[in-house]
């Protein structure tokens, strides 16, 4: 399987469930790990997935971020949106 995408973006998968054994359910983002695409693949596909797109395991530092980020955007929150005016 060969990737048509750039090579210089960095991809980027973060597992975030399993169903049963044999099904992986992931996030998939290129160039910026906040805009994904959900995911699911036979945990063989998976591994293959992965490694044909060189991709960049999410730690647990970088998904908190971009679970408190998804957080804001569907709370609607304009204080945690708005930037700071400039004067």
């Amino acid at each position: 399987m060969s990737s048509v995408l750039p090579a210089t973006l960095p991809k980027f998968v973060r597992v975030t469930g399993m169903r049963g054994q044999q099904f992986i359910e992931f996030d998939f983002a290129i160039g910026e790990p906040e805009l994904f695409v959900e995911m699911i693949l036979p945990v063989e596909h998976f591994e293959a997935f992965c490694r044909d797109n060189q991709v960049i395991q999410m730690d647990s530092d970088s998904s908190d971020r971009i679970d408190a980020d998804k957080r804001q955007w569907r709370s609607g929150d304009s204080q945690l949106t708005q930037r700071p005016r400039e004067d």
